[in-house]
């Protein structure tokens, strides 16, 4: 009896094991997606079509639920800083997919709290293997590189057609870059003369204004790379008398767009009022040139999603992440408005291949050069002071470069971080407060 009784017990164990484990398999896993909008603008163009993919895509997949959590108001919007981001993947809110920028990867990394992708990645990824390096850390793909913002060289149409010179080709020098400028009958010069261009003059040379992990300036902002490109900027705009220097980063953006000026430095990212509509074909897109004695390199910029280490059911969250950025749908293809996607194939079905402008940035993507992680806070580090003072190097002689880029590159180390460690302070007050 007793016998018969313990196999029957043991039979309910397991049918009860069993049915728990059928609800395991046939119940939908919750799938929680970081959304950096508020939720009062989801209806919004811009966010309204992540809904719809996220609708379409749990019809597809009844055994997956997406849920997107939107930043509550008293937020104000996105998630503002790394600390932010890691606060939130520390707490015990449910995080599954989040975007992640790539200045903040370093930081995030340093945690261990997001998964290494590589084995999610399936045999016939057609991303560049340039773009998802700069992704990786250590050996590890911590986030997916779905769109990226590609440095070039944007030119006005007409302007060139009336002096009469040939569009840039796809491989041209500064040296060229130069030369074509002074042909230009213009106001401005091409490449503002501001510390956020010394990046884009060094990376042919194979060096950076920052270390590998982003965290120092002196050896780098000071490097001899760095003093050359001080000293080109000197010469182009010495030698052409008849063009103002553009001194702020941001206002010659206005230079381009009111004609005064016929290049400038950009991406595929921006857009210009003069360039819309009709006019859209009038705006021209060239690879960034490099130094005769340098190489053909851009550094790109991206956008990421990553997964956390604490998620239940990474194989479910890569699913979506596919879905919205390596599979050719209608909602892949819509979001390659926005970016330009790396994904080749999603790239093509969105007929960015017909446009030149878009071709050229699809093929830069494999020029994509790695130097640094970057920095959070390089550009805030910039304040109007050290703006200043960099902008008074177009006065020195070559021989007094070197040691006043060292004494800007000491200045903007310690601003770093400083910055970084009010930005922890501030993250601790808060934890701390009652």
């Amino acid at each position: 009896m007793k016998i018969t009784l313990l196999s029957v017990l043991l039979v309910m164990v397991c049918s009860l094991a069993a049915c728990t484990e059928m609800k395991k398999e046939t119940g939908p896993v919750e799938v929680h997606f970081k959304v950096i909008y508020l939720e009062r603008e989801k209806t919004s163009f811009y966010a309204k079509p992540y809904e719809d993919a996220m609708e379409e895509f749990n019809r597809l997949n009844p055994k997956i639920k997406v849920i997107f959590d939107y930043e509550p108001p008293a937020t104000g919007a996105v998630l503002k800083t790394w600390l932010d981001v890691l606060k939130q993947m520390e707490s015990d809110e449910v995080l599954d997919i989040i975007p992640i920028s790539p200045e903040d990867l370093r930081y995030i990394a340093n945690k261990d709290l997001i998964l290494d992708l590589t084995s999610y990645l399936p045999n016939n990824i057609d991303i560049p293997q340039k773009i998802l390096d700069l992704a990786t850390i250590d050996g590890k793909l911590l986030v997916l590189p779905y769109g990226a913002y590609v440095p070039a060289v944007l030119y006005d149409k007409d302007l060139f057609d009336q002096a009469q010179i040939p569009y840039p080709e796809s491989e041209w020098t500064w040296e060229q870059f130069a030369e074509i400028s002074k042909r230009l009958d213009t106001s401005y010069g091409s490449i503002s003369y501001s510390p956020f261009s010394l990046d884009t003059l060094m990376i042919s040379m194979g060096a950076s204004t920052l270390s590998p992990d982003g965290e120092n300036a002196v050896g780098y902002f000071d490097s001899p790379e760095a003093v050359r490109a001080v000293q080109w900027l000197n010469e182009y705009y010495r030698s052409d008398e008849g063009k103002k220097a553009p001194m702020g980063f941001m206002n010659y953006f206005g230079y381009f767009d009111g004609s005064e000026t016929a290049m400038i430095i950009g991406s595929n990212n921006l857009s210009f009022s003069r360039f819309e509509g009709e006019n859209k074909k009038k705006l021209g897109a060239a690879p960034l040139p490099y130094f005769v004695d340098g190489r053909r390199a851009t550094q790109i910029g991206y956008s990421g999603y990553a997964i956390s280490r604490n998620c239940k059911h990474p194989e479910a969250a890569w699913k979506f992440i596919e879905y919205l950025t390596l599979d050719s749908n209608q909602y892949s293809i819509k979001f390659a408005e926005n970016y330009l996607p790396t994904s080749q194939s999603v790239a093509e079905a969105a007929g960015l291949n017909s446009d030149s402008n878009m071709k050229m940035y699809s093929e830069e993507l494999n020029y994509a050069v790695k130097l640094t992680d970057g920095n959070p806070y390089f550009w805030s580090a910039w304040n109007p002071e050290m703006i200043a003072e960099f902008e008074k190097l177009i006065e020195l002689s070559d021989d007094e470069i070197p040691s006043k880029l060292h004494e800007l590159a000491d200045k903007l180390e310690v601003e770093m971080s400083s910055l970084k460690l009010a930005d922890e302070q501030q993250a601790e007050s808060l934890q701390t407060a009652p």
